[in-house]
């Protein structure tokens, strides 16, 4: 299925941000870069993801356990 123009461009920008950081960047932080919504990032990003445009990685903050008890 093609893009439509928002999401082109949505892309682009990503990438170019993700290009220059050269590591994974957290939904939120694409949100700010962009100047959209973390809501609006994150379904975009889902979105993207769908069509195989780009990949998510789950990451825990260092030095943390995983979920499960203490």
């Amino acid at each position: 299925m093609k893009l439509t123009g928002r999401q082109s461009i949505f892309l682009s920008r990503f990438l170019d941000l993700y290009r220059q950081a050269q590591h994974p960047l957290h939904y939120s932080v694409v949100a700010e870069s962009l100047g959209v919504s973390k809501i609006t990032a994150y379904e975009m990003l889902r979105l993207l993801e769908d069509r195989g445009l780009v990949a998510s990685e789950y990451r825990l903050p260092e030095g943390s356990r995983g979920p499960g008890r203490s």
